[in-house]
């Protein structure tokens, strides 16, 4: 709706009636003043296999996860990002991983079995004492295992999360209600960032992407600070 506009962290998924739903993330307002912009979740469906779209519904950034009704799409809290993975099963139920804001409940799961209009309770996948977690992909493999992709941070206290975040698989054999330990799948020095993603081939192996950053000695600074990182894909 405006240039120079932001739009993305798209999720896209199939109801059960079979339309398709786009969610993504919109950002208006001016670019100077942050915090005079307006963060919201757009959700846009189509009955024809993506010829034609309408737009069902704008939700704005929340601070708690959702339960309530007609929400379609579990939309993320401030921390102003959307696009997480969110897998339709065959029986039409969604499962999604999204983001906390901060502290504790940082990193958790929730799923539907009403097309979207109510969403169970906050469902964390790492043990939170020991780990916190940016979930950024979910799909289901052909025998019906789900798996999680999540960048995963070891809690030390006073560590910037951003210099030590691994990657870690989760796997679940009952539909996203309960997961397993964390599968640890590259060592640390290879680089920090939550956002990979994977597709399971035809011989059953799981191929991978990932996007790694390196930080100028070891750590990234903040609050207006520059800071320089390394950025490829792999």
């Amino acid at each position: 709706p405006q240039t120079p506009g932001y739009s993305s962290w798209c999720t896209l998924w199939r109801a059960k009636d079979g339309q398709l739903r786009v969610a993504f993330q919109q950002v208006t307002g001016p670019v100077a003043a942050p915090q005079q912009r307006t963060n919201v979740t757009v959700i846009i469906g189509s009955p024809d296999d993506g010829a034609t779209w309408n737009k069902l519904r704008e939700i704005p950034a929340r601070k708690h996860p959702v339960t309530s009704t007609n929400t379609i799409y579990a939309a993320p809290d401030d921390t102003s990002f959307c696009g997480h993975g969110l897998a339709a099963l065959p029986d039409g139920t969604l499962v999604t991983g999204l983001w906390g804001r901060t502290g504790e409940d940082f990193g958790y799961v929730q799923r539907s079995s009403d097309d979207g209009r109510t969403w169970s309770k906050a469902i964390f996948f790492a043990d939170k004492r020991y780990y916190r977690t940016w979930p950024s992909a979910i799909h289901r493999l052909r025998d019906g295992r789900l798996i999680l992709f999540a960048g995963i941070m070891k809690r030390k206290p006073g560590e910037l999360p951003t210099t030590r975040i691994l990657k870690a698989m989760f796997e679940s054999k009952d539909n996203g209600k309960t997961w397993s330990e964390p599968i640890w799948l590259m060592p640390e020095s290879t680089g920090v960032c939550e956002e990979s993603d994977f597709t399971e081939l035809d011989n059953g192996v799981l191929l991978f992407v990932h996007r790694v950053e390196h930080y100028e000695g070891g750590a990234r600074y903040v609050d207006g600070e520059k800071y320089v990182s390394d950025r490829w894909q792999g």
